[in-house]
């Protein structure tokens, strides 16, 4: 069986789970990240349709203080985006930037400029000043409507990276924002080495995170983005 049955196969079991649970946003969820990945596979309209409006089910069914709330609403914005590659269309970049933003907004509060400030006002010596940038790189890529905007967002997250102790616990947490700008630039790209960058960044999150960290489902979430991948049995994996 080659990937494309196994993709096939994949997406047929998120449907069935879907079907035994309605509206679960976790099974929502892979199912959408299922049929994105499907639509990079065969370049199939409507199932990238389907992907967003799916994706948008996910949102939608969950709740505004669950933490799962600002992943699904990245996936979300980077399907759209996915849709704008294809379509050209001004309304939905506008869209996917917008449930960007209202996703990175779940970090520190609403604003680019409001990460801006907060970086240029920690000094060089702090420790906290890579997770800063890491927080603003984000918004950059959040906010981009174009390449090039998604590549400054994606060169913040590498240089707060290189800042990070490679030995702290807490680096997972820039690792895991490089992971999720260089996912958005597959999505603008199409790149798969991009992708392949993101699961390994991801991988490295995941392992450093306690698993009684809040944080820990979307350092799976992150990891499972890329083809490939093998899902852990159970809930959401995207």
């Amino acid at each position: 069986m080659d990937d494309l049955d196994l993709l096939f196969e994949g997406v047929a079991a998120c449907r069935q789970v879907v079907a035994l649970a309605p509206g679960d946003p976790a099974y929502l969820s892979n199912l959408a990240a299922a049929l994105e990945m499907m639509y990079w596979h065969t370049s199939d309209t409507e199932v990238l349709d389907d992907a967003v409006r799916v994706a948008r089910e996910a949102v939608a069914a969950t709740p505004d203080h669950d933490h799962s709330r600002m992943m699904r609403l990245s996936n979300l914005s980077n399907s759209l985006r996915t849709q704008y590659v294809r379509t050209g269309d001004e309304a939905t970049i506008r869209k996917a930037v917008d449930v960007g933003e209202r996703a990175v907004s779940m970090l520190d509060g609403p604003g680019d400029d409001t990460s801006k400030k907060a970086f240029d006002a920690t000094p060089e010596s702090h420790p906290n000043r890579p997770d800063v940038l890491s927080n603003l790189a984000l918004r950059r890529a959040a906010a981009a409507i174009d390449l090039a905007g998604v590549e400054a967002g994606v060169a913040l997250a590498r240089q707060a990276l290189e800042w990070t102790d490679k030995q702290i616990p807490d680096r997972a947490h820039n690792e895991a924002c490089l992971a999720s700008t260089l996912r958005s630039h597959f999505n603008f790209s199409g790149e798969v080495s991009s992708l392949a960058e993101a699961a390994g960044l991801a991988r490295s999150a995941m392992l450093r995170t306690r698993n009684d960290n809040k944080n820990l489902a979307n350092r799976l979430v992150e990891y499972g983005t890329a083809p490939g991948v093998a899902a852990p049995q159970g809930r959401e994996h995207v």
